[in-house]
């Protein structure tokens, strides 16, 4: 420990720097492979003399210096034991045809059947059992490890095989177990390290409707996430009565992340227009549930403290919904700090929050730092942050101003504070995220800016829309009292269809370009975050003089 002369300032953030070397660690472990353990030697003897030179001269600087050594070593053992695939794994078996006994440990996904279309395929993970191989006939026990599974469902809903399996159900399956394929091209879509980041490294290929079935349905003792899928369905199958198929399918992408209802082209309509990222439950969705229910909640009559638990509560149940994509997990974890900071009415540090959030996210499952929704995730997020505190003095004062006003004047400012709120974080979103999305998807899109600035600020009514009207229905008495709910989704739904389908016509191009080289993504990150480093240090250095002479302190601005 350090002596009582440690600069405290030293110590204030020093959780970036740790997800930082942690990161890095993961990152050397990746990219120089499981045989070269003389790294892992080479990391734990630097790591062992810095800590001795830390004790020897009790300084702080060594000890951070230790601290971060240790976490780069501690993210090369995590990946290397993460990276390992068990002797038992089901996906030792292949490639060969199967048949395998286990659980379904996921939300189910249906894809999207065309009209007239007799099957539709579902798709989710298998914790298997046991296994058969054909080839052998012989039932082989110990075979365990988890499996992405797709099969048939008939599209009719009649009879015994009309329904697809749901979570905690126990199957039996039959077809073709395969390794996922590595990328095709340089930066494309790298299927087997995606599930390797849910510890799956085999996927199985069901053919036909009746080589599975259903063996036991899942029951009460299913587990505590059951309740949870049954809410999700409640909401979805709420959307898919009351709007129409198209306009369903884009609600209940933009609640909840299910995008199987949506058809191939207006999938590519939001592709095109650099919206698609609203079809992904993220980080705008989480804060928008966690702003509406601290606004909302309080109206109930319930304190201050209990807003909070309750708002708690209402995010975790929401992530589970949502899925376990690092995006979600990312803007959940970072809620909860913000949360339980409100708690303890402290202020949260965003620095630590959004630190917290990848070393959480890291130490549970080291893949996900190649998985590019978690990079586009944190590259939004930061810049985000640092550009956020650069207005946040004006956004005070603006929301000052519209406190003093009443009746339309109020809500004038209110609305207009909302609509500019929303214009600043989609153009520093595209910002933050535009350079990886080029490299990933290899499309540039001039016209995301136009078509986010005009659907970004509807997908907060949306969502008060989506979740409101299923639960008025389901807990009324008369469920027709959600009839005006239902109207006005109609509305907003058929809103954001049209701006897509208009921004996504030929009037408007859509640049097909080549992936940029690593170096320059890390250039561009580097000036950016520095440039926004640099000008909220020279903020604050104006404002602090601004108050020692009497202004406001807003000069940096």
């Amino acid at each position: 420990m350090p002596s009582a002369n440690v600069d405290p300032h030293l110590f204030r953030r020093p959780l970036p720097l740790i997800t930082i070397a942690l990161a890095a660690g993961i990152l050397l472990a990746g990219t120089f492979g499981a045989h070269e353990t003389y790294l892992v030697l080479v990391l734990l003897l630097i790591t062992l003399s810095s800590a001795v030179v830390a004790v020897a001269t009790k300084r702080p600087r060594w000890t951070l210096v230790t601290l971060i050594l240790l976490a780069a070593t501690l993210g090369y053992l995590r990946f290397r034991a993460q990276d390992a695939v068990t002797p038992n794994d089901v996906s030792r078996l292949a490639p060969a045809d199967v048949q395998l006994t286990g659980m379904v440990d996921s939300e189910v996904q249906e894809m999207y059947a065309g009209t007239g279309a007799r099957t539709t395929r579902a798709r989710f993970t298998l914790r298997v059992k046991n296994a058969m191989t054909k080839a052998d006939e012989q039932i082989l026990e110990g075979v365990a490890g988890c499996v992405e599974v797709s099969l048939p469902v008939l599209v009719s809903r009649q009879g015994g095989r009309g329904e697809p399996p749901r979570y905690g159900d126990e199957l039996w399956v039959e077809g073709h177990l395969e390794l996922p394929a590595a990328p095709r091209n340089p930066g494309g879509f790298d299927e087997r390290t995606t599930l390797a980041t849910h510890g799956i490294y085999s996927r199985l290929t069901v053919a036909l409707p009746e080589t599975w079935s259903i063996l036991k349905t899942s029951g009460s003792d299913s587990g505590v996430l059951k309740p949870i899928y049954a809410l999700k369905e409640l909401v979805l199958s709420h959307g898919r009565r009351a709007l129409s198929r198209e306009r369903a399918g884009v609600l209940n992408a933009i609640l909840l992340g299910s995008k199987s209802e949506i058809s191939p082209a207006d999938r590519a309509a939001f592709e095109r227009t650099g919206t698609v990222h609203l079809l992904a439950t993220a980080g705008l969705h989480t804060g928008l549930v966690v702003a509406m229910l601290l606004y909302l909640l309080p109206f109930a009559g319930i304190s201050r403290r209990g807003v909070v638990l309750l708002t708690l509560i209402f995010l975790a149940i929401f992530t589970t919904m949502a899925g376990d994509r690092p995006a979600v997990m990312r803007a959940a974890i970072m809620a909860s700090v913000y949360l339980v900071g409100m708690l303890l009415e402290r202020e949260p540090d965003i620095s630590n929050a959004i630190a917290l959030a990848g070393l959480g996210l890291l130490l549970a499952n080291p893949f996900n730092l190649f998985d590019f929704g978690f990079q586009i995730s944190f590259a939004t997020v930061i810049t985000l942050s640092l550009a956020m505190k650069l207005t946040l003095p004006l956004h005070q004062r603006e929301t000052s101003r519209s406190g003093r006003h009443t009746g339309a004047a109020n809500a004038y400012h209110v609305a207009a504070n909302y609509l500019t709120t929303c214009l600043f974080v989609t153009v520093v979103a595209q910002i933050g995220s535009m350079p990886l999305i080029i490299y990933y998807f290899n499309l540039f899109t001039p016209v995301g800016l136009l078509a986010n600035l005009l659907i970004v600020p509807t997908v907060a009514p949306l969502m008060a829309l989506g979740f409101a009207a299923p639960v008025i229905g389901a807990i009324s008495l008369a469920p027709f009292l959600s009839l005006p709910l239902d109207w006005l989704l109609n509305i907003v739904t058929e809103y954001i269809l049209a701006v897509v389908r208009w921004c996504s016509g030929p009037q408007f191009e859509v640049t097909s370009i080549g992936s940029p080289p690593v170096w320059l993504l890390i250039a561009y990150y580097t000036a950016l975050w520095s440039w926004l480093g640099w000008r909220r240090v020279r903020s604050k250095g104006r404002g602090r003089a601004s108050m020692r002479s009497g202004g406001h302190g807003f000069g940096g601005l």
